[in-house]
């Protein structure tokens, strides 16, 4: 009766609200402890990031609204940079398996990019993000570091699975196929590398 004429919520409504209002602020989540008599709610950081908070609205305003477990891994990859799919779902405090669904749809709609593979695989805010939220250098310091790791990695996937192909590479580093074949003509030109098989579907990359 209460819920009917307007005095009260649903149980659990204003925990979600708070949380998402402090997030889409750019800001921490708070935390809160609840005993026999009392709850106790630590608000962290009166600081609003206000790019971030722009990008949220103009999502909305797109009618691309993000939802609040899109929402938590933008913001934890806000102040971290990146993350492993171990790592999101700890945060999203569900199974491995939903938390993969949910960071590849975040990768289709734009928000998240990935790069490496297996237990190396990794998470991080795409180029159009850091565009919206004006960090567009940070990107590109960022990715400029990664591909100088670009032939170790490829050397060391190799030296643990013995050979490496073109897919393989762009899985690897998360580029397109025309990337990852300037990389691997370098490998070889520089003898780390030999290839192997004919044909661009069969052609496989060893040792040199």
């Amino acid at each position: 009766m209460l819920r009917k004429i307007g005095l009260v919520e649903k149980a659990g409504m204003g925990v979600k609200r708070m949380f998402y209002t402090q997030l889409a602020s750019g800001k921490e989540l708070p935390s809160y402890f609840s005993a026999e008599h009392f709850v106790k709610v630590i608000i962290k950081d009166g600081t609003i990031d206000e790019p971030f908070v722009k990008f949220v609205k103009e999502s909305e305003k797109q009618g691309k609204g993000v939802r609040f477990d899109e929402l938590l891994i933008l913001s934890v990859l806000r102040r971290q940079r990146e993350l492993s799919l171990k790592e999101a779902a700890s945060i999203l405090q569900l199974d491995v398996l939903r938390t993969r669904e949910i960071l590849m749809k975040m990768i289709k709609r734009g928000f998240l990019e990935k790069s490496g593979v297996k237990k190396g695989l990794i998470y991080r805010l795409s180029s159009n993000i850091y565009k919206q939220l004006g960090e567009s250098v940070s990107y590109i310091r960022e990715k400029g570091i990664d591909e100088v790791r670009y032939p170790e990695l490829i050397l060391e996937y190799v030296k643990n699975y013995g050979s490496i192909t073109n897919r393989q590479v762009r899985e690897l580093l998360g580029v397109d196929k025309y990337k990852a074949s300037r990389v691997l003509k370098k490998l070889i030109h520089s003898g780390k590398l030999k290839r192997i098989g004919r044909g661009k579907k069969d052609a496989r990359y060893i040792l040199g």
